[in-house]
């Protein structure tokens, strides 16, 4: 599975990865609305990236890597993980900071919630937030996505959405 944008490519993880996404995963400022925070062990990172790579290998879809298709670089990474508790499919990103303000979180979630609908043939789809991430709440709203409760996951305190298939 590889979906293209106007800017970007989103695709499996592999191995080779590794160091590119660690980058990411240990920036303190970056991870800080992430619910299981930094990285600050490359085993971590390689534990992340093993389990994307385990999960697509079993259902078809997983957290991917994005990247920027004018450089080739990992830039992010995006993709769907499954909520057991509420039996749903999760809409999650991360975007360096230095692609962060231009679109580009928006152009990806969009093309993901669309595969999700036409090539997963979902009804619906969740997303979530820490409260004091303003900035992907704006995003997750500029996809159409709708702020519906605030609860607990992963132990923080995070502000829900969802987008419905209307097709």
């Amino acid at each position: 599975m590889e979906i293209q944008t106007d800017r970007t490519l989103i695709r499996p993880f592999k191995k080779q990865d590794l160091l590119s996404l660690h980058i990411l995963h240990s920036d303190p400022e970056l991870m800080q609305h992430m619910p299981f925070g930094q990285r600050k062990n490359v085993e971590k990172t390689k534990q992340d990236i093993e389990n994307y790579i385990s999960f697509y290998d079993k259902y078809g879809f997983s957290k991917m890597a994005i990247i920027d298709l004018s450089t080739n670089d990992l830039i992010g990474r995006a993709g769907y993980s499954y909520l057991p508790e509420s039996n749903e499919l999760e809409l999650g990103y991360l975007l360096a900071k230095e692609y962060q303000g231009k679109g580009m979180a928006t152009e990806v979630g969009k093309a993901l919630i669309n595969y999700a609908f036409n090539n997963l043939k979902l009804n619906r789809l969740v997303a979530f937030t820490s409260l004091e991430n303003f900035a992907s709440q704006r995003v997750l709203e500029k996809c159409g996505m709708k702020f519906y409760k605030i609860e607990e996951i992963f132990g923080m305190i995070a502000k829900f959405y969802e987008i419905k298939n209307e097709i």
